[in-house]
């Protein structure tokens, strides 16, 4: 009877797992389609930021 209920806890929890990972690909996704099909200018100056940020010169 141990075993049962610890395999509903473990199901319980990849579902939830499932879920979570789901939405944060969502989520990401809208980003990333805005980067792709967004303004170009937005886009360019992002992308400047993000490698003024890796190279430590903000």
């Amino acid at each position: 009877m141990a075993t049962k209920s610890k395999n509903n806890i473990a199901l319980f929890w990849s579902i939830i797992a499932l879920i979570l990972a789901t939405v944060s690909i969502g989520y990401c996704f809208t980003h990333i389609f805005e980067l792709y099909f967004g303004d170009a200018f937005r886009s360019n100056r992002m992308i400047v930021q993000l490698t003024r940020m890796f190279s430590g010169g903000l």
